[in-house]
C-alpha cells in the first residue's frame, strides 16, 4: 500500500467527516451542500454570528455567503437580524432545528473520537492531538 502524504490524509479525513455529516442529515431526510454544512457549523460555533466573520472563516466572499444564507433562511436553518444602530451589519444564528442536528453531528464526532482514543490509548491520543494542534499553528503562520 502506497504511503499517503499529509495533505492526502487530511483531505480523506475531511471527506469522511462530510460523509458522516451527510449521514446524520439523511436520517432526517435532509440534504445540504458541503458549503452549507460548513456555514451552519460556523454560525453555530460563532460567538458573535457576525456575517463578515462567517464569510472570513469559510474563505468565501460576502456575496457567496449571502446567497447561501438566503437559502438557509428559506429552509429554516438560520435566522438573520440587523444591528439596531447600523442596518448594514447583519448577525446570524441557527434555528432550533439546525441546533438539534448540529448537536447530533457533534455527538457523532465525539463518539468517533472516543472510540479512536480507546483503540490507540489515551497517551497516544493526547500526543496525536498535541501534534495536530502544532500542525494547525504551523499552517496558520503561513
Amino acid at each position: 500500500m502506497k504511503e499517503q502524504t499529509l495533505d492526502e490524509i487530511i483531505q480523506q479525513i475531511e471527506n469522511e467527516q462530510i460523509r458522516i455529516d451527510a449521514k446524520v442529515l439523511s436520517n432526517y431526510h435532509l440534504t445540504l451542500t458541503v458549503r452549507q454544512i460548513r456555514i451552519l457549523k460556523s454560525v453555530f460555533s460563532s460567538k458573535t454570528g457576525f456575517m463578515k466573520e462567517i464569510a472570513q472563516v469559510n474563505h468565501i466572499t460576502a456575496a457567496t455567503l449571502t446567497s447561501d444564507i438566503k437559502t438557509l433562511i428559506k429552509n429554516g436553518w438560520i435566522m438573520q437580524r440587523k444591528d439596531k444602530d447600523d442596518k448594514r451589519v447583519k448577525y446570524l444564528s441557527c434555528t432550533l432545528k439546525a441546533k438539534q442536528i448540529l448537536i447530533e453531528m457533534q455527538k457523532q464526532n465525539q463518539s468517533l473520537s472516543k472510540e479512536f482514543s480507546n483503540e490507540i490509548g489515551s497517551e497516544e491520543f493526547t500526543a496525536l492531538n498535541q501534534n495536530l494542534q502544532k500542525l494547525l499553528l504551523s499552517y496558520q503562520k503561513k
